[in-house]
This record gives C-alpha cells, sequence and structure tokens, in this order.
C-alpha cells in the first residue's frame, strides 16, 4: 500500500518538491551551518546555548508561528471534525513557546512555585524534579533494580526467542501495522512531523537530565529544541498542502 498523495509546499520554483523533501533539505541544512559555527566560530558559542538568546529564541518564534500558522489554517478547513482534529497542533505549538519562555517568569518576573528544591517554570522541570525524586529510592534500593532489571532483560530475551519462533506471524503482524500506518499517515498528513517532533521532544529532555556533561551537549540540546519547533511548524505547513491537494482533486 502506498501513500496516495504527496503533500507539495507552495508554487513556481517548489512546486516539484514535496513538502517531506524540503523539510529534510532544511533540516540538513541548519544542522550543518550550526554546527560548522559552533565549531569554527567559537564567539556565536553564547548565542547558541545561553537562555533568551539566538537560537532559543529562534526556537520560540517557531513554536509560536505554529500557533498562529496553525490556526489561519485550520479555520480554512471546510469539515468541522478535521478542524477539532488539527487543534492539537496549534495548541501544542503555543505550550511549547510558553516553555520556551518559562511560562513569562523571566519575561514579568512572577514568582514560579518551587517545588523540592527545583523552580517549576518549563516542562523540562518537572521531569528533573521526578528525577531527582526518584534518584534517591533507586539508591536505596538497588537490589529491587537489579531485580527489575533482570526480568526485564530475561523479558527481552523470552519474546525475541517467541518472534524467532513464529516469524510468519511476527512477519504479518509488521506488515499489518505498516498498512495502518501509512492508512494513518494519509488519513492525518501532519502525523509523520507530530511524530517527529515527539522524538526531538524526548531526546530534548534526556540531554537536560545532565547525565552526560559537556559544553557541545548543551548546544546539541538547543539545537534539537529549535528543530523540534521546526518540524511541528511543517505540520502546520501539512496542513495547508492537504488541503491544497483536495482543491486540486477536486476540480
Amino acid at each position: 500500500m502506498k501513500i496516495q498523495s504527496r503533500l507539495y509546499w507552495g508554487q513556481g520554483l517548489f512546486n516539484k518538491i514535496s513538502l517531506g523533501e524540503l523539510y529534510l533539505i532544511v533540516t540538513v541544512l541548519n544542522v550543518l551551518f550550526l554546527t560548522i559555527l559552533w565549531f569554527l566560530f567559537p564567539v556565536t558559542r553564547i548565542a547558541l546555548v545561553e537562555e533568551n538568546e539566538f537560537l532559543e529564541n529562534l526556537t520560540t518564534i517557531f513554536y509560536f508561528e505554529t500557533f498562529v500558522l496553525g490556526l489561519i489554517f485550520i479555520t480554512k478547513l471546510k469539515h468541522k471534525q478535521a478542524r477539532k482534529s488539527y487543534l492539537i497542533i496549534p495548541l501544542l505549538g503555543l505550550l511549547a513557546a510558553l516553555d520556551e519562555i518559562s511560562f513569562g517568569y523571566r519575561m514579568f518576573w512572577f514568582q514560579a512555585p518551587l517545588v523540592g528544591g527545583v523552580r517549576i517554570d518549563s516542562i523540562h522541570d518537572v521531569f528533573f524534579l521526578l528525577l531527582m525524586t526518584v534518584k534517591p529510592i533507586l539508591k536505596q534500593n538497588r537490589i529491587i533494580l537489579l531485580v527489575a532489571l533482570g526480568v526485564f532483560v530475561c523479558s527481552l530475551l523470552i519474546g525475541l526467542i517467541w518472534a524467532i519462533r513464529h516469524l510468519h506471524e511476527v512477519k504479518e503482524t509488521i506488515q499489518q501495522g505498516l498498512k495502518n500506518l501509512v492508512l494513518a499517515f494519509n488519513h492525518y498528513p501532519p502525523l509523520c512531523f507530530l511524530l517527529v517532533t515527539i522524538g526531538y521532544g524526548i531526546v530534548s529532555i534526556l540531554l537536560d537530565l545532565d547525565i552526560f556533561v559537556a559544553d557541545f551537549l548543551k548546544f546539541f540540546e538547543e539545537l534539537i529544541e529549535m528543530n523540534a519547533g521546526l518540524t511541528l511548524l511543517f505540520s502546520c505547513f501539512a496542513i495547508r498542502s492537504s488541503r491544497q491537494t483536495q482543491l486540486n482533486n477536486s476540480r
């Protein structure tokens, strides 16, 4: 089964480039450009990693654009159900934009709540607080942790053995899953971009925990967050391109 239609961006020069291809080009170029800046021009590093500097502000702009453009594109959709299903995209953009500016904590200097010695002014702080809460428990119960890890590893091995013995069934299940995924992409064009955004978010949270500490990782975290904003913005363009494709097909 193939995806029924390709989402195209704009007119003229870009009318032969699909939205996915344009996204890959923009992503590769910005990663290469910013990484070169980091390594070859150390003077730019403050702008790339510090709070309220260039890269973080660019991330905020991408998220805010997602909120505004998402609402604009949604209002142009004819079907009420489609408008409801796409509403999650601008709402995520608004939430992420507020998170980037610490919900106004640094801008308006309101008193953010202090929980367990952690100032909760962003979503990342919630995960950091959970980590700080879990760490002492894990240290005090290392035996339980080792047993849990052992059970997890054994479960993986048992699952692998079962999959090898039932390879044909597993293959059919995977094929059916891929077909369902393609159907989901056809039904909800921004889904691919949303999944990539979620992936970026998970990586960003893991980096924010400072399990490994290095200056480059701080830059990499900001780069990941910026591309998460860019990806979510492209999910808005998927709404627009999907609408344009439907209009062209109806003619």
